[in-house]
């Protein structure tokens, strides 16, 4: 008999969709996860899966095909249905939400199942206020806001330590701890496929020769490789290492640098030409630019290198993904000792960290940018270019780093063929699909041994307690009987089916048609179809008063 995959996966396209929108991590990570997840299932094993509409299918497809194992199976729901979500048990969607979808479990025990998220960027106002609303949405022990790297967590943790705080200061009550009744805060990251996608029928020295032959470089060359966005304000700064290069070339070591990434507009492409022209001695190679570079040129960029390079500086990054692609290619990685970073590098084992200070955490309680962006009179942005501003990378060490591995090849290879270990035994696919399994144990021995949670919780916006006395009464037909002079046309017009489409779940077609056929259609028979009674009896209504059909009198 099929099992099912304790998560139900709630994946808009937004979420994953790298071709349509702008490619960043979130998405990258999106997509990743899915492929993991679906790759891991076992035989006769099925993953269930969210998709609001249909485009979706077609998109997702693809995706699932490539890595689906024999014998499992996906299925797609095209909306979020409570029960379907009770027999799973964990309801996952792909960013911290968590606290606005906690009020999904209204109508049933607040134990009915778990709702978990993720995290990514964790400084937009969006963000931070949604990590806030945790300390007072109906959220509980046994839901989960996963965190992609311990200093995730710890930016969690601290919003809602605040968040409590101005709830004693405005209540007059004593201070509550973060642990008090709110969700599991599990540290589980994002992963990648540790099989090489760049020839890999070579050994690591054939793919290096190769790439390089391809790019046109020589074999003699230190090549070092930045793979990501090219964001000078919200990325990584990049004047450090230029200077650093541009010292060691003038000393007679041949390296070359190898940006590879997207320019997301030409400002920021004028800006990067303006201070590359700055170093005589830097030879850099741009791969990508205004037109991303494709992911068959991004693995050949890491396969050409013989290191990798990422001097993150930015408060907008939370983990990491081009590093656990780099240790997949088995390069040493020279990092900040930033963010998420320190979870990913073993330093003096896959790589090196380079020490940076930051300015931030001695900012009194008067923190003007912090004031600004929150009150909206700062963008993004700008918030991020200030905040990076001010963090600053220990250029004597990075240099002494570079040189230690230009110096010591035998060392380079011995980090690599380590990083893609780590890599094997930390952040595969399967064993990032087992840390969900396990969590998914552990939210559900939480909910059965809940005691005195049977009270059944409410929604966040109480329509019908808010606009009760709107009208003279309340709609209670749960049959009605096809109108005299109903048509198929009336059925059609833009402002009846279309417009009901789009409720979650809803087939506006496909009801009618149940209609013309039978002469009747009851709540039973559109729950039928996979929607909630609530919802059934909106439809009903609105055939009504489309004067498709006319009530029952019960």
């Amino acid at each position: 008999m099929p099992t099912s995959f304790p998560t139900l996966l709630y994946l808009p396209s937004d979420a994953y969709n790298v071709q349509q929108n702008q490619v960043n991590g979130r998405r990258i990570a999106g997509k990743l996860l899915l492929q993991g997840l679906v790759a891991d299932l076992q035989p006769a094993e099925s993953l269930h899966l969210i998709a609001p509409g249909s485009h979706q299918r077609a998109e997702l497809s693809s995706l699932i095909q490539a890595v689906l194992p024999e014998q499992a199976t996906v299925q797609l729901h095209s909306a979020v249905n409570p029960t379907v979500c009770r027999d799973i048990g964990m309801v996952f969607r792909p960013d911290p939400g968590i606290a606005q979808w906690s009020y999904w479990r209204a109508g049933q025990a607040p134990n009915a199942f778990s709702m978990t998220g993720i995290i990514h960027t964790l400084c937009s106002d969006v963000v931070l206020r949604s990590l806030a609303e945790l300390a007072t949405a109906p959220v509980h022990p046994w839901d989960a806001l996963i965190c992609t790297s311990t200093a995730g967590r710890d930016v969690v943790r601290a919003v809602l330590e605040h968040a409590l705080e101005r709830l004693a200061l405005r209540f007059q009550i004593p201070a509550l701890s973060p642990e008090t009744n709110l969700p599991q805060l599990p540290v589980i990251p994002l992963a990648v496929d540790d099989r090489q996608p760049y020839r890999p029928e070579l050994s690591r020295a054939q793919r290096r020769a190769a790439a390089r032959h391809d790019l046109g470089i020589d074999q003699n060359e230190f090549v070092l490789a930045y793979v990501g966005r090219l964001s000078f304000h919200s990325k990584a700064h990049p004047l450090i290492l230029y200077r650093v290069i541009d010292r060691l070339r003038a000393a007679g070591y041949p390296i070359r640098l190898l940006e590879c990434g997207h320019l997301i507009n030409q400002p920021i492409s004028e800006a990067y030409r303006d201070a590359r022209a700055l170093y005589p001695h830097v030879l850099i190679q741009e791969v990508g630019g205004l037109c991303p570079a494709t992911e068959e040129e991004k693995w050949q960029v890491l396969a050409a290198a013989d290191a990798f390079v990422s001097l993150s500086d930015s408060i907008q990054e939370t983990f990491g993904i081009s590093l656990l692609e780099a240790m997949a290619a088995e390069l040493p990685v020279i990092a900040t000792d930033w963010d998420g970073y320190k979870d990913l590098v073993d330093p003096g084992v896959t790589g090196r960290l380079v020490p940076c200070l930051d300015v931030l955490p001695g900012c009194t309680d008067n923190d003007l940018v912090g004031a600004l962006y929150s009150l909206g009179l700062s963008d993004y942005e700008s918030m991020l270019a200030l905040r990076s501003l001010v963090v600053v990378v220990d250029e004597n060490v990075l240099e002494a780093v570079i040189l230690d591995l230009i110096e010591q090849p035998e060392q380079r290879a011995t980090m690599g063929t380590a990083g893609l270990r780590r890599l094997q035994h930390r952040f595969s696919w399967s064993v990032v699909a087992g840390q969900f399994r396990d969590l998914a144990t552990d939210l559900a021995d939480r909910r059965q041994s809940a005691e005195g949670v049977h009270v059944r919780q409410s929604a966040e916006f109480d329509f019908a307690r808010y606009f009760a006395g709107y009208a003279s009464g309340d709609f209670t037909a749960s049959t009605v009987v096809l109108a005299p002079g109903a048509s198929p046309q009336l059925a059609g017009l833009q402002m009846t089916g279309p417009l009901l489409d789009r409720c979650p779940g809803v087939r506006a077609g496909e009801l009618a048609a149940m209609l013309f056929s039978a002469g009747s259609l009851s709540r039973s028979d559109i729950e039928s179809q996979g929607v909630t009674a609530d919802v059934a009896t909106l439809v009903l209504a609105a055939l009504v008063k489309f004067g498709l059909a006319v009530p029952v009198e019960e």
